[in-house]
């Protein structure tokens, strides 16, 4: 009975700091592990971040480029016909949103859908506009009558709308 007294008298002490040792140990490793989980999201998170940022900025570009008035000034040439300034302006407007289609999956379905709309509103403004006009006005006439909608509008344009909600969303990212 004594030897046994004696066994556990030296067994348990070392059974103890075995068990102590194995929570401590794999204590530490989940630590590492989650550590090493949180460093790659970090890093994930990083990599994502710039890309997002090139998205927002060329969906700007993108709003800027289809606002009327830079539309005119980039495809308006002297003697061309209202019509063929208005195919002008929404074949590229059409060609800009298909060449950016693909910035969508970094911004949200809101912003996304505004900026569908607000191509499509831009759209349906030039060819009211421009069948307003008689068959002979020419590409100066139609530009004219758009400036003059412009003008008289006290709002700002709808572009102009969306770049601000693609500013917020931007902003909300960063912080």
């Amino acid at each position: 009975m004594d030897i046994l007294l004696e066994i556990i008298k030296y067994t348990l002490p070392g059974l103890l700091v075995v068990w102590v040792t194995y929570l401590m140990l794999s204590s530490h490793f989940k630590n590492q592990m989650e550590m090493k989980q949180l460093e790659l999201q970090k890093q994930r998170m990083d990599n994502r971040l710039p890309v997002r940022l090139q998205a927002y900025e060329r969906l700007v570009l993108f709003l800027e480029r289809i606002a009327p008035g830079m539309l005119i000034s980039r495809l308006r040439v002297d003697g061309m016909s209202a019509s063929d300034l208005q195919f002008a302006m929404i074949t590229a407007m059409r060609a800009e949103l298909e060449h950016n289609i693909t910035q969508q999956i970094y911004v949200s379905d809101e912003v996304w859908i505004r900026i569908k709309a607000v191509n499509e509103e831009m759209i349906s403004t030039i060819n009211r506009i421009a069948s307003d006009l008689p068959p002979e006005a020419s590409a100066k006439d139609l530009s004219h009558r758009i400036y003059q909608y412009l003008a008289g509008t006290s709002d700002i344009l709808p572009t102009e709308h969306v770049i601000l909600s693609l500013k917020r969303e931007m902003r909300e990212l960063l912080n």
